[in-house]
């Protein structure tokens, strides 16, 4: 098992400053959260390459500014559109390359009433043009998205099959009042990345340590199921009082595992 950090945790930190923070400070996997549409011009994921091999880090997945469109840019059924944001998707998909990373993440559809056949027809085609690039398209489930519900999860799976991945979300589960663990069996092997955080009765989202989440029991359970890639840490910023304190998380976690 592999532990990092994402970018999204230094927010609204710009990327590449958010990036060379975490390098200096001895984190070697991390993923990319882009802000904005210029982070994935060519120059610009140049730069941050450059930072990367500085300092020897890894850059293992990337999540798309995009996310907040994707239930009209790519769900709905005006399919011109769909199109458009295959489009602007395969500039993401060329900056992970770039970059090295091999997971991106989507939100996908708030639409609860999403027809999951016509929902798994548009992520196979969007995956396919992700592997295109060597990267793999991940469904996160997320609080108020079709996602967050474990049997929208498990359609996922019967439709697509082995073209099945997704970004497990601690956080975004508990937001959602589902059990991780219950989240995590619907995924099951089909899970290739996760987002890790901690919580307790007044908080949805603390630094891993800093709640009472069965870290270790979850890792025995993600190892079941032939797991044994990244746990990113990803949490908001009034999750810490300072930024020391993610790296002393990341640290310990490194102990931990």
């Amino acid at each position: 098992m592999e532990i990092g950090v994402s970018t999204s945790c230094l927010y609204p930190q710009y990327t590449e400053d958010a990036l060379t923070f975490l390098c200096q400070n001895g984190v070697k996997n991390i993923e990319i959260f882009f802000n904005t549409d210029c982070e994935t011009a060519d120059g610009f994921v140049y730069d941050l390459q450059k930072i990367k091999e500085r300092y020897k880090a890894n850059i293992v997945a990337v999540h798309s500014f995009a996310c907040a469109y994707e239930t009209t840019l790519l769900f709905s059924e005006y399919e011109r559109r769909f199109y458009d944001g295959i489009k602007l998707y395969n500039k993401m998909f060329a900056a992970a390359k770039e970059l090295g990373a091999k997971v991106l993440s989507i939100h996908g559809s708030k639409h609860p009433s999403v027809d999951p056949q016509f929902y798994c027809d548009r992520f196979k085609t969007l995956s396919d043009e992700a592997a295109g690039f060597g990267v793999t398209l991940c469904q996160e489930n997320v609080r108020a998205y079709a996602s967050q519900d474990c049997e929208f999860i498990k359609d996922m799976c019967e439709y697509l099959g082995e073209s099945a991945a997704f970004t497990l979300d601690i956080k975004q589960c508990l937001r959602a009042g589902v059990q991780v663990f219950d989240m995590a069996k619907s995924m099951g092997k089909h899970i290739k990345h996760v987002h890790i955080s901690d919580s307790d009765i007044n908080s949805d989202c603390l630094l891993p340590f800093d709640g009472g989440f069965d870290f270790a029991g979850f890792f025995t359970l993600l190892k079941s199921f032939g797991y044994d890639q990244n746990c990113i840490i990803e949490v908001y910023k009034n999750a810490y009082q300072n930024q020391k304190q993610i790296i002393d998380c990341y640290n310990k976690m490194l102990k931990m595992v």
